[in-house]
């Protein structure tokens, strides 16, 4: 609506009598274009008066026997506010709403260029509100994504954990939560710029959302490193997860430059338990997992707490993962 003027949104189309019209042939026209008012001229296109539906309704009442005789000229209601074609919109309309009227002649150069409603205002106000709302919507949805990697940015997933742990103490319903870490991207970007760093982490994030759980929440946690919360996961599931996402960033080769470049991830993993009560001990234990999983080699799930899978053989080599 900011910036709109009555040209861009008036009716250009104003139905229009002469003044010495008879009553019956405004009431014709008001009836054969169903509108709600006729603009009264004085014989050269300037604006005389209006006449109005209601307006022929009192005439009738008033002149039951007459009225036929009358002519436009002598219902019409002289004194028109009228407004220029590059009125601001906004001022038209609080022009009618300060007057009590439903609508304003437009007249330029002493002519009837078309006329403007209150209701054709409303409209587009409200299209305008619509438009807004959903812009909005957008915005918000934007501000919630990381614009390097295209997946959630630190800010919403520090809210998607503190919902996630709110929710598992209120219910017990577990879920687990992973930290992924490219290995020695320092050095890549040493080696190969930094452009190469942001061509592996718009991979990386798009092989992580890819390779995990459809309910997986996926977001970047700040340089190259990834947080991933998987609702209503434990351990054995969420560890073979995370061992296929390793896995996945082991075995892509990321293309820059006309050369091919690999690397690969160290991933901690933990799964809300009763004993956890916020974000920052969540958080402390999974980085420590990933502590653990770049001291002990890199390019491997760490599992805090795996003694209690019951058969490690099956985690052996696939995870090698490291317990805390």
């Amino acid at each position: 609506m900011i910036g709109l003027k009555v040209k861009d949104i008036m009716s250009k189309d104003a139905v229009t009598a002469d003044r010495r019209e008879p009553v019956l042939n405004v009431i014709n026209l008001l009836l054969r274009y169903d509108i709600g008012a006729v603009l009264i001229t004085d014989g050269n296109a300037a604006p005389f008066g209006i006449v109005t539906q209601r307006d022929i309704m009192e005439c009738v009442s008033l002149n039951p026997v007459n009225y036929r005789v009358l002519t436009a000229g002598d219902i019409a209601r002289t004194g028109l506010i009228t407004v220029e074609p590059e009125l601001d919109a906004i001022l038209a309309f609080a022009i009618m709403k300060m007057n009590l009227i439903n609508r304003l002649p437009v007249v330029s150069d002493g002519q009837i260029r078309g006329m403007i409603t209150y209701r054709d205002i409303t409209n587009v106000l409200k299209e305008s509100f619509e438009a807004l709302a959903v812009s909005h919507k957008d915005l918000k949805e934007k501000m919630k994504v990381d614009f390097l990697t295209g997946v959630y940015n630190k800010g919403y997933m520090d809210e998607e954990l503190s919902y996630y742990i709110e929710r598992s103490i209120l219910t017990g319903v577990s879920f687990t939560l992973l930290l992924v870490d490219i290995d020695n991207f320092k050095k890549i970007n040493d080696t190969y710029g930094h452009v190469c760093g942001d061509v592996i982490l718009k991979g990386a994030a798009q092989t992580l959302v890819e390779k995990s759980r459809n309910v997986s929440i996926v977001g970047r946690f700040g340089g190259d490193e990834f947080m991933i919360i998987v609702p209503y996961s434990d351990y054995n599931s969420s560890a073979y997860m995370a061992e296929r996402l390793r896995m996945a960033l082991e075995e892509r080769a990321f293309s820059y430059d006309g050369r091919e470049v690999r690397v690969t991830a160290s991933i901690g993993l933990v799964e809300w338990t009763i004993g956890i009560k916020n974000c920052e001990e969540i958080l402390r234990l999974t980085d420590n997992c990933l502590y653990e999983a770049k001291r002990a080699g890199k390019n491997r799930v760490s599992v805090c707490g795996l003694d209690i899978i019951k058969d490690k053989a099956v985690f052996g080599e696939t995870l090698k993962a490291n317990t805390l």
